[in-house]
């Protein structure tokens, strides 16, 4: 049995679109829901390394902590990762971590090869 992490916005369509095609395929994932502090920087550095998205790509552009401190500026991976500590809104979503890899599932579908 594959052991399967979502990292978790109860709110995102995309993210509940992920959770249930996890469960169709018979898994039940553990859920981290990141908004209320469940991600610290060392997991989410290797969550980013293990799916091969940079800090900020996988940052959501259209949140205003985006505008203010990472829009026309060039930060390090290290402080957009500890931005999107700071401010977890920022993180797009759903990550999905298995034993098979990790991926930013934009589209859902996605989550099918980490199945």
């Amino acid at each position: 049995m594959t052991t399967v992490t979502l990292y978790h916005n109860p709110h995102c369509s995309k993210s509940r679109a992920v959770l249930a095609r996890i469960r169709a395929a018979g898994i039940e994932p553990h859920i981290v829901e990141y908004l209320n502090g469940g991600l610290d920087g060392d997991t989410l550095a290797q969550l980013l390394q293990q799916s091969g998205v940079n800090a900020q790509d996988a940052m959501r552009q259209d949140h205003e902590a985006y505008a203010q401190y990472v829009a026309q500026q060039n930060l390090s991976e290290a402080e957009c990762i500890a931005l999107m500590v700071r401010y977890p809104a920022l993180l797009n979503r759903p990550f999905v971590q298995s034993d098979k890899g990790a991926a930013l599932c934009r589209p859902p579908e996605l989550v099918d090869n980490l199945l």
